[in-house]
């Protein structure tokens, strides 16, 4: 009888060092995941602003306000440099596009304010 107790406890005793262990291994995903989803919110943050100094800079292009307009695409290329940094691939595109419209806008504000000399 006392093997047989003897074995429960030790089968016992198993199974919850097993348990124990998946537990950490549950604990560490869902840390990582955690980690991976604060990073992508971080990256749709800077993709935003870039978006939206984008915008801003078109629309003080559209008043002739190049002093506006560049500050705006500064800000934008900063976020876009950081959001670079933090993106997957799946985010590539997007951050490829709106580097193109940075340049496009900033090579319009330079000629504009080469015009202006």
């Amino acid at each position: 009888m006392k093997a047989i107790t003897a074995l429960v406890i030790v089968a016992l005793l198993g199974v919850s060092a097993y348990n124990m262990r998946q537990i950490q291994v549950l604990q560490a995903e869902v840390a990582d995941m955690r980690s991976q989803m604060a990073q992508q919110k971080k990256s749709n943050d800077l993709l935003a602003e870039a978006m939206q100094s984008v915008q801003q800079a078109r629309d003080a292009m559209g008043r002739v306000d190049t002093a506006k307009a560049s500050g705006a695409l500064q800000r934008a290329g900063s976020a876009l440099g950081d959001a670079a940094k933090l993106a997957g691939e799946k985010a590539g595109p997007a951050i490829r596009w709106l580097e193109g419209q940075v340049k496009g806008l900033s090579d319009q504000v330079r000629a504009q304010q080469g015009a202006t000399k």
